[in-house]
C-alpha cells in the first residue's frame, strides 16, 4: 500500500483518514449509483466514492 506521498514540502507519511481515502476509492457512477451492498457518499470527506452500508 502507498504509505508516503510527495508534497512540495517534501515527502509526507500519509494518515490514516489519507489511508483509508485511498483503500476506499471506488468512485460513483455518473448516475449517483454504487455496486450492491453500497451506497454513494454525497457530502463530508468522502464526497463521490462508494461506502459499504
Amino acid at each position: 500500500m502507498l504509505e508516503l506521498i510527495l508534497k512540495k514540502t517534501g515527502v509526507q507519511k500519509l494518515n490514516k483518514k489519507e489511508k483509508r481515502t485511498i483503500n476506499g476509492g471506488l468512485a460513483c457512477r455518473p448516475d449517483g449509483s454504487c455496486p450492491t451492498g453500497s451506497y454513494c457518499e454525497t457530502t463530508g470527506d468522502f464526497a463521490g466514492l462508494c461506502r459499504r452500508y
